[in-house]
């Protein structure tokens, strides 16, 4: 997580999917924490939950997982960045430039 600083950061739980960053940029970092279940994220190049996920990532009951795009510039999203988790308590933190 060493350059995730720098970008505009996002946290997004499960009753309220959200437009990371409306007009499109980059994905840059994903943090995904379970809830009190199994939980999971879908995130797309859209200004909503349309079309299909560009990402999507799952994690056991109380488990985390990160994903640092970063180094590779970040996962290019021209229209928008839409995030979408799932699980009881479940959290998705975004950083998008």
């Amino acid at each position: 997580m060493s350059g995730t600083s720098k970008y505009k950061f996002l946290a997004v739980v499960t009753a309220t999917a959200a437009d990371a960053l409306v007009g499109g940029g980059r994905l840059m970092a994903v943090l995904l924490e379970g809830g009190s279940n199994a939980s999971s994220v879908d995130i797309f190049n859209a200004a909503s939950e349309t079309g299909t996920a560009i990402f999507t990532m799952s994690v056991g009951t109380a488990l985390s997982q990160f994903y640092d795009f970063t180094e590779l510039g970040g996962i290019a999203c021209p229209t928008g960045i839409w995030v979408k988790p799932t699980g009881t308590g479940a959290i998705c933190y975004v950083w998008v430039g």
